[in-house]
């Protein structure tokens, strides 16, 4: 399966958009269609979530950035240069859920 091209680069616009509101919109839209995306799909936004996450500067938008890059690593086709970006995060600047995802990031990927 896949989303296409233009729902793909839908998102991949909410996830880089100024606008903490759309990026955790688009970090949902992506655990809502976790069934529906193809390898690539899924690697491209990987790489785009995990380059947000180190970026983001809201919290709870940062966590779900993280969640659902956590979510995508399940469909089993994340290979660890797709989420590189994560190794950039401080762990101790991390709180909560954050640090178990990071925690898995780091034992599985990096």
């Amino acid at each position: 399966m896949e989303v296409g091209e233009p729902r793909l680069l839908g998102l991949i616009r909410g996830i880089a958009s100024t606008e903490t509101k759309e990026r955790s919109k688009a970090s949902g839209t992506v655990t809502d269609w976790l069934t529906a995306f193809s390898e690539f799909e899924v690697r491209l936004l990987g790489m785009a979530l995990s380059v947000a996450a180190v970026v983001e500067t809201d919290e709870d938008c940062r966590e779900e950035e993280l969640h659902a890059i956590y979510e995508l690593v399940d469909t089993g086709h994340i290979v660890s240069s797709a989420i590189a970006p994560l190794r950039k995060l401080r762990r101790e600047s991390l709180k909560g859920s954050e640090v178990e995802y990071f925690d898995y990031f780091a034992e599985e990927y990096f």
